[in-house]
């Protein structure tokens, strides 16, 4: 059986694969009643994907959960031989252990850099090597992600995730590698490391609207410190006017070390962050240079959110 899986299959080739087979999951034992469904999605691979379509705004984000959704997908389907619909804690937790080493490495393990160069050739493999402790939190964090936007769509049952009473262990390392290993505020993050932030930030969840209030505040302050590279200090005293317009440029101005005033140029992703949390909060689109109120409030108070209470929520 394994010569006959010699390769995964193209990824061009993968809504084919995966709705062509027995495996697709339009039978599986925790889908939910089919009329309550409230996503247009007959099986595992569409039902993934209407999930995605949440981040498509987004392409770092969507990229990295299409990654992480779609080995699990291949490994329930080629090695596992269940359909993801019917998957429980016990079969989760195998993946997991999977994650660490993917065996056999010659059909899941490609050249380091494979995943994203040559996704959709005949060579392409979902991985170059076993994830990292940290990697691997990043990945359980996005399945998890998935499984509760699955239930609360009522395309499955119930998210196995909830049944583990050693969860725990599989999410310990996360905060500890995202968000204080990391030195944000030195700006010394690699490439790799932010996308774990942000996708470590983007699972967090927003079912209800005190948890989408945190969640946007909270990817504000991460972007702010990391694209301006500034001290915490100086965003507590910082109001929405620092936020200025200069012939079509945006800038933010801050006073510095010294009593110095400074201003650092707004690159296009902070701007679009600045935008979606000032929506969310029923801001005019952008800020003026007339607006002095802070602009990381406690959500009690109105006051600005200290240094203090900033480190805590990073870490």
């Amino acid at each position: 059986m394994l010569n006959e899986l010699a390769t995964i299959p193209q990824l061009d080739q993968l809504p084919a694969f995966i709705v062509q087979s027995q495996l697709d999951g339009s039978n599986g034992t925790n889908r939910a009643e089919a009329s309550l469904c409230q996503i247009r999605a007959n099986n595992d691979y569409d039902a993934i994907h209407c999930w995605l379509n949440e981040y498509k705004q987004t392409q770092a984000t969507y990229r990295s959960y299409q990654k992480e959704t779609e080995r699990l997908l291949l490994w329930c389907v080629i090695q596992y031989k269940k359909s993801l619909s019917s998957l429980d804690k016990e079969d989760l937790e195998n993946y997991f252990e999977f994650l660490s080493d993917p065996q056999p490495k010659g059909l899941w393990c490609g050249k380091k850099g494979g995943y994203g160069k040559t996704r959709g050739s005949v060579n392409w493999k979902p991985f170059s090597v076993g994830l990292s402790a940290s990697a691997k939190a990043t990945a359980i964090s996005i399945i998890n992600s998935l499984f509760q936007y699955l239930v609360m769509a009522r395309y499955l049952q119930f998210n196995p995730f909830d049944l583990m009473k050693n969860k725990k262990k599989f999410f310990k390392n996360q905060q500890a590698s995202e968000f204080t290993k990391v030195k944000v505020l030195e700006r010394i993050l690699e490439e790799d490391e932010w996308n774990a932030m942000i996708e470590t930030l983007e699972s967090y969840p927003e079912e209800t609207p005190h948890q989408k209030d945190d969640k946007s505040r909270l990817r504000l302050l991460v972007h702010l410190l990391f694209f301006l590279g500034i001290r915490i200090s100086e965003l507590e005293n910082s109001t929405w006017q620092s936020f200025r317009e200069l012939q079509e440029k945006w800038w933010f101005f801050v006073i510095g070390k010294g009593g110095k005033f400074g201003k650092i140029p707004v690159n296009t992703e902070l701007l679009e962050t600045v935008k979606s949390y000032r929506e969310h909060m029923n801001f005019s689109f952008l800020p003026s240079s007339e607006e002095q109120t802070p602009i990381l409030c406690n959500w009690h108070t109105g006051k600005p959110l200290t240094a203090r209470y900033m480190n805590k929520l990073l870490k």
